[in-house]
């Protein structure tokens, strides 16, 4: 539009306005194309950082599960009475004490088409002490170094078994091991820096119909085991998608403190357990697809999923990891 004032034309022409309008459309073309570029590149960038993000404290937390296996367990061959059965809240009924020390029982279950391991076994995932010595005077006090062992404080925790070299000096009742149990408190004292024994004037004593075990030095104390399950099955908190789980189960009824619904651990594409005979068997009994009582060891091999999607074709990044375990 031109206007004339004074004997002079202002304002644009018709070709300045497209030019303008050229410019502009370019210029607002090109901002959205690096925005949808820049976007594109953070959801690819952030999918890839989550997997790199969470493979160490997923498999951290796996192996904290898996290398307890064995661990502070009494087993059928060292207690041959201990035939008592438990359930796991799942539908499955379970021995208290496991035929060997490192049982393994390997199945799988099929989700959406695809096979998944299911994986259990037996492991202390809670304290353990050894004693120093036995307080002069006294039958029922002694000064222990202890590993986060819990006594009085919390007492659905307060359940102990306890290993001499003549073998394990619990009872047996019902065909159950019946734990023992601190009278004072421990208060899960770390002994990562202790040099000397960091609890004094313990008194231990049974609960059970025997009375009071008297410690000796060299006693080893650990904290009764559990079962421990992994397996695979979706997870409604996103959107049902397939997730690692696991699921722990109290051996010491006085104490079922560990006793849960099953926790989610990382999402996954895939899970595969293989047993690993040990090196010396004292049977043959252990293969790789359902693992059994001579394993020395278990492979595991699973895709760890990112949970944010990319954006090349609106997946998912996935890594795959493998380890050996229990070696």
């Amino acid at each position: 539009m031109r206007v004339k004032e004074k004997g002079r034309t202002s304002g644009f022409g018709m070709l300045e306005l497209l030019l303008a309008l050229t410019v502009t459309g370019f210029v607002l073309m090109s901002s959205t194309f690096l925005f949808v570029v820049s976007t594109r590149l953070f959801r690819d960038t952030k999918s890839q950082s989550d997997n790199l993000e969470n493979k160490s404290p997923s498999m951290e937390l796996l192996s904290r599960y898996v290398d307890r296996w064995g661990v502070g367990v009494v087993s059928q061959a060292a207690l041959s009475g201990c035939t008592g059965t438990m359930s796991d809240g799942l539908g499955n009924t379970l021995p208290v004490c496991p035929p060997q020390e490192k049982s393994l029982s390997i199945t799988s279950n099929l989700i959406d088409g695809t096979s998944f391991s299911n994986v259990s076994f037996y492991g202390n995932m809670n304290g353990f002490g050894f004693v120093q010595s036995v307080v002069a005077g006294t039958t029922t006090t002694a000064s222990l170094v202890s590993c986060r062992l819990a006594g009085t404080e919390a007492a659905s925790w307060n359940c102990h078994n306890v290993w001499r070299s003549s073998g394990l000096l619990n009872d047996l009742s019902s065909a159950r091991v019946v734990p023992l149990a601190f009278l004072g408190a421990m208060n899960s004292v770390d002994c990562l820096s202790a040099t000397a024994p960091n609890k004094t004037g313990v008194n231990f004593a049974m609960s059970g119909s025997s009375g009071n075990r008297q410690l000796a030095a060299g006693d080893i104390i650990q904290r009764s085991p559990f079962h421990i399950r992994l397996f695979c099955q979706q997870n409604s908190n996103d959107s049902n998608r397939i997730w690692l789980y696991v699921k722990m189960t109290d051996t010491a009824a006085a104490c079922n403190a560990g006793d849960s619904t099953a926790q989610p651990v990382m999402p996954v594409d895939a899970f595969n357990v293989q047993g690993i005979a040990a090196v010396n068997p004292a049977s043959s009994s252990c293969t790789a697809a359902s693992g059994g009582d001579d394993c020395g060891a278990m492979q595991i091999t699973l895709t760890l999923r990112s949970e944010t999607r990319s954006s090349r074709a609106n997946q998912y990044d996935t890594i795959q990891l493998s380890g050996v375990y229990g070696r």
